[in-house]
């Protein structure tokens, strides 16, 4: 019984070993070094936003994805630990019924980042958790009374993978999911929707390491 026990036990202090070792090969450059970046790349949003438009208006509601844009500052302060603060914006989510365009929903969010990597030498993924508002705008709509909630708070869950091409340069790919509190306003009965607005946003880009 100890066997199977120990090798449990040795499991997650040998991956805590492998975070803390100061580097794989003596002559590497330290890719897992603290200090600040910069960075920032494109965005494809796609919607998860059709059943809250759904539930005031018909089940065949039709919402666009979109392309947009990132940025953002960080500090990592540890090899396995990075704080950042987050923005993104979405062009336009073009809301539809049977081919009639209805209106266009932007999206821009602003988020704290906490990221959790793993220092595999220039390849390094990560666990991205943020807190923040996401602030929603409703444009060209063509429906009286259609609203949705100008801000709200918003949570971001993100994975991703960090490429070293150089000490201080980063690509980066990665994939989030930007959960909203914001409700879309019944035009006919007034109230709101049971379920919010949100959206994937997938995301590669380029940071910068000083």
């Amino acid at each position: 019984m100890r066997k199977p026990v120990l090798s449990i036990l040795l499991v997650p202090v040998a991956l805590l070993a492998l975070l803390a070792s100061p580097r794989a090969r003596a002559d590497e450059p330290d890719f897992a070094r603290p200090g600040f970046y910069l960075g920032g790349g494109a965005t494809y949003g796609f919607n998860i936003l059709e059943s809250a438009f759904d539930d005031v208006l018909v089940d065949n509601v039709k919402v666009g994805d979109t392309w947009g844009f990132n940025t953002r500052v960080g500090y990592r302060a540890l090899r396995w630990l990075a704080f950042e603060a987050e923005y993104e914006y979405l062009n336009n989510f073009g809301v539809s019924i049977s081919g009639i365009h209805l209106a266009d929903l932007r999206a821009e969010t602003v988020s704290g980042n906490v990221r959790f990597i793993a220092p595999l030498r220039r390849f390094q993924p990560y666990l991205c958790l943020g807190l923040g508002a996401t602030f929603f705008t409703l444009g060209h709509n063509i429906v009286p009374g259609l609203e949705v909630d100008h801000s709200s708070l918003s949570g971001r869950l993100g994975i991703g993978l960090d490429v070293y091409a150089t000490p201080n340069i980063v690509v980066g790919i990665g994939a989030d999911g930007v959960l909203s509190t914001a409700d879309v306003k019944d035009p006919f009965f007034g109230g709101t929707t049971s379920a919010t607005l949100s959206y994937v946003a997938l995301h590669a880009g380029i940071d910068l390491r000083f």
